[in-house]
C-alpha cells in the first residue's frame, strides 16, 4: 500500500519533494496510460470485458456460464501462430492442431479423426453424409473419384454424364451406364452386360446380355425356377423347374412320354434334328448309364470305319451296320439289307432286300442246316426264276405269286434239299 504524508492542522503547506513522493508512492502499484508492467493477476467480473479497438470491436469476458471471444467489428477474427495454432481442453486434450505448412487435424475425445495432406485429407473411421451427398470430379479409370491410399488406380468415377464406372489396375472393368444396364468386361465390342429394362425378363431385353447386342442372351420369363436364353429377340432354349431342357421348344415337359423329356429338341412343326459331329478317325457316342453301370448301353458311329454298332451290358457289341449297309448281329449273323446278289448265300445276310429292276434268276448257294429271309420288291413287274426246290403252302408244291410290294419269303436247306416258303407282303 501507498504511504501518503499530511500536515495535520492549518500547518504548513507540503513542500515540493514531500509531494513528489506522495505522487511516485502513489503510482508504484498502478500502470500508466502509456503501458506497464502487472505483476500480478487483472481480475473481471462476471459480465465485465476486456474490450479492444475503438469501437469496441473486440470483447473478451465471461458470462458467469459461459467465456466468449466477441469479434463485434467489421472485419475477420485471426488467431495467428508462428509454428502452429492449437485447440484443445484446458486438461491438455487436443481439438484442433493447425501447423503452419503443414496439417490440420481434429479430434474427436483427443483422437485424430481428419487431417488435411498434401494431396487432399486423410480420414480416420467412417464418412457419412446424412440425408446430404459427396460430390467428386468425374476423374479417369486410371486416377478413380473414390479410390484407396494404398491403391489410387482402382476404385469407382463418373465416366460421362449419367454413366458409373469402376475401375482396377488404372482399367475400367465395369459399367452402370444411363438406361441401367450393367456391362461387364467394357472395352470389349460386345461386353457382357446386364440389362434392368423390363425386369430382364423379356425375350427380347434379356436380364444377361451383350453391349450392342442386348436381345441375345439369358433371362427369366417370367416362370418360377425356369432359365431361357435368345437369340436376335427369339428363345431358343430354356431349361425349367423339372430341370428338363428344350432347344427350340418352350414347353419340355409336357411333350412325349414323360419319361423320355429331359432333352427335348424341336417343336411340331417343321423338320428338326441334332447332329453329333466327331473327326474323321473319330467316334461319335450317345451312351447310357445307371447307378449300377457307368456304361449301360451305347450308340457308336466309327468315322474311320464308317459303321455305327450298338452296345449292351458295358463294353459289350451287339449289333453292327456296315458301311455296305449289313446288319452283323453279336451272334455273327449278318443282316444284309440291300444285297444286290442274286445268290441265295446266307453268308451275305440273314434278312436281305432287293429291288428288282429286270427279271431275275436265283441261284441256290445255302449249304445244310442254313436259312434266309428275302424280301423283294417289284416282284409282280418283273419275272423271277428259282432255283430247284421244294415250296411249302397250303395248295402244296407250288411256287407263289409274288404281289410286288415288298414279298416275303423265307429259304432253309435239309440235308441237300432246298426249300421255301410264302410269307406274305407289306410293310
Amino acid at each position: 500500500m501507498a504511504t501518503i504524508t499530511t500536515r495535520s492542522g492549518k500547518g504548513s503547506p507540503l513542500t515540493n519533494t514531500e509531494v513528489d513522493d506522495n505522487f511516485t508512492n502513489l503510482n508504484t502499484d498502478k500502470l500508466e496510460t502509456s503501458g506497464g508492467t502487472l505483476t500480478g493477476d487483472l481480475s473481471f467480473g462476471d459480465d465485465d470485458k476486456a474490450i479492444f479497438g475503438a469501437g469496441s470491436d473486440l470483447q473478451i469476458y465471461h458470462s458467469g456460464i459461459h467465456s466468449y471471444v466477441d469479434d463485434a467489428g467489421t472485419g475477420d477474427l485471426r488467431l495467428r501462430g508462428n509454428a502452429g495454432v492449437y485447440l484443445g481442453k484446458y486438461t491438455g486434450e487436443s481439438m484442433v492442431d493447425a501447423i503452419a505448412d503443414g496439417a490440420v487435424t481434429l479430434y474427436y475425445d483427443n483422437a485424430a479423426k481428419l487431417a488435411t495432406t498434401s494431396t487432399g485429407i486423410q480420414v480416420t473411421g467412417e464418412v457419412r453424409a446424412e440425408n446430404d451427398r459427396f460430390i467428386g470430379g468425374r476423374e479417369t479409370a486410371s486416377a478413380p473419384t473414390f479410390a484407396f491410399h494404398d491403391d489410387t488406380d482402382t476404385g469407382m468415377f463418373n465416366i460421362a454424364s449419367n454413366n458409373l464406372g469402376f475401375a482396377t489396375a488404372g482399367l475400367e472393368r465395369m459399367r452402370l451406364d444411363s438406361s441401367g444396364n450393367l456391362r461387364v468386361g467394357v472395352g470389349n465390342t460386345f461386353e457382357p452386360t446386364m440389362q434392368f429394362t423390363n425386369s430382364g425378363r423379356v425375350v427380347g431385353n434379356p436380364g444377361f446380355t451383350f453391349n450392342g447386342d442386348l436381345d441375345t442372351g439369358m433371362f427369366n420369363p417370367s416362370t418360377q425356377g425356369t432359365i431361357a436364353f435368345s437369340n436376335n429377340g427369339s428363345e431358343s432354349m430354356r431349361i425349367d423347374s423339372s430341370g428338363n431342357v428344350g432347344i427350340g421348344n418352350t414347353s419340355p415337359s409336357t411333350l412325349g412320354n414323360l419319361t423320355a423329356d429331359n432333352l427335348v429338341v424341336g417343336t411340331t412343326g417343321g423338320d428338326n434334328g441334332m447332329t453329333i459331329v466327331s473327326g474323321t478317325v473319330g467316334t461319335g457316342r450317345i451312351a447310357f448309364a445307371d447307378s449300377g453301370d457307368t456304361l449301360s448301353g451305347r450308340i457308336v458311329y466309327d468315322h474311320n470305319g464308317n459303321y455305327m454298332y450298338f452296345g449292351t451290358a458295358g463294353s459289350s457289341e451287339r449289333m453292327r451296320i456296315d458301311s455296305s449297309g449289313n446288319v452283323i448281329l453279336s451272334n455273327g449273323l449278318t443282316e444284309n439289307v440291300f444285297n444286290t446278289v442274286t445268290a441265295l448265300d446266307p453268308t451275305n445276310g440273314g434278312i436281305q432286300y432287293k429291288t428288282l429292276s429286270a427279271n431275275t434268276t436265283f441261284t441256290d448257294s445255302l449249304s445244310n442246316g442254313e436259312s434266309m429271309t428275302l424280301r423283294l420288291e417289284g416282284g409282280a413287274t418283273y419275272t423271277v426264276t428259282y432255283p430247284t426246290m421244294t415250296w411249302i403252302s397250303a395248295s402244296g408244291n407250288v411256287v407263289p405269286t409274288l404281289n410286288g410290294t415288298k414279298d416275303t419269303l423265307v429259304f432253309w436247306k435239309e440235308n441237300s434239299t432246298l426249300y421255301g416258303a410264302y410269307v406274305g407282303y407289306g410293310a
